[in-house]
């Protein structure tokens, strides 16, 4: 349901116009299901995105408006590049416990300017050292410390800052750390 500042009108023609820059953007095919108005909270609109790509998951596209122009962000790369990021730590992580699943999380709002509709996930680690990044490794049996420390000084190497979680699958028993952009390691 569309926020009530909008007028039906206003919000189909926020709608058409989304969907106009994503066609340029990206090929694939996209479905609007939500248009939140600017407001206190945010000082732009936000659209929900659903892509014909990625079944069953969202992005979001935001609509600003200064000085009389528009501009539209997005933050569709967050689900090619997860694909990316995945294979990356995946490829890193058998290099330390064959049979280990990995899960990444993104959390970005918008796609950094620097990066383009194209950009992989090695560029932006190569452009940002990584970002809000969440990396989830899960193995059938327990971590030892030394798996721990050999994925840590890959990531290290890599120069990939991000929120690293270990989990025996099925335990509940996680270890966490944080690697900074600094490549500073703390751990929770």
């Amino acid at each position: 349901m569309d926020n009530m500042n909008k007028s039906s009108e206003g919000a189909e023609r926020i709608r058409e116009e989304a969907l106009a820059y994503l066609a340029e953007q990206y090929d694939d095919n996209f479905t609007i299901t939500l248009l939140e108005s600017a407001g206190i909270s945010m000082d732009y609109d936000r659209l929900t995105v659903l892509s014909d790509a990625y079944p069953g998951e969202c992005f979001y596209v935001n609509r600003y408006v200064k000085d009389g122009e528009e501009l539209f962000r997005d933050n569709y790369f967050t689900l090619y590049m997860r694909r990316d990021a995945e294979q990356f730590f995946s490829d890193m992580a058998k290099q330390v416990k064959e049979g280990t699943s990995v899960q990444v999380k993104l959390k970005l709002s918008v796609r950094p300017e620097t990066m383009t509709a194209q950009s992989t996930f090695a560029d932006m680690v190569s452009l940002h050292g990584s970002t809000e990044l969440y990396i989830y490794l899960y193995h059938k049996e327990a971590f030892s410390k030394a798996e721990q420390t050999a994925f840590l000084e890959a990531l290290k190497e890599a120069e990939c800052s991000a929120s690293i979680i270990f989990e025996q699958q099925g335990s509940g028993v996680q270890q966490r750390y944080m690697l900074n952009r600094e490549m500073k390691l703390y751990q929770f």
